[in-house]
């Protein structure tokens, strides 16, 4: 068997009515014998028509790696400020230049509680207050 053929299994035809008639179901698809044995595919077995004899393969999950997550690790996120002139300089902080979530982050950065109700503007008015906030404290100290 090449790599790009499907694997087969051992089905057994069950398109005919169980009341011993020897009459198809209704819809079965004609051609096959009672109880008829075929190597097929698996996804037949998950047709009405069809059953598998043959042992259920087993299921078989690939190792997963860290760079396949679609989430990110708290401690990996990393919030990045738009600032004006020099990026060493960060005196000056543009907050409307940040997303809503950024500002979020920010905000409870510096211990601040966000309301779900607040829009943007709301959101750069607190974080302005927190940061002068901040600034006044570390300068004080």
């Amino acid at each position: 068997m090449d790599m790009t053929e499907e694997p087969k299994y051992l089905m057994r035809f069950v398109g005919f009515k169980e009341d011993g008639s020897g009459e198809l179901k209704p819809t079965s698809p004609g051609g096959i014998k009672q109880h008829e044995l075929r190597m097929l595919p698996y996804d037949y077995s998950l047709s009405m028509w069809w059953e598998i004899v043959d042992d259920i393969p087993d299921l078989e999950v690939p190792e997963v790696e860290p760079e396949d997550s679609v989430y990110e690790e708290e401690d990996k996120v990393r919030l990045i400020m738009p600032v004006e002139g020099d990026p060493a300089d960060v005196d000056v902080i543009h907050y409307e230049g940040m997303t809503v979530k950024s500002l979020k982050l920010f905000i409870k950065q510096r211990g601040g509680k966000v309301d779900y109700k607040w829009l943007k503007a709301d959101l750069v008015r607190e974080a302005r207050e927190l940061e002068e906030a901040s600034r006044a404290a570390s300068e004080s100290s």
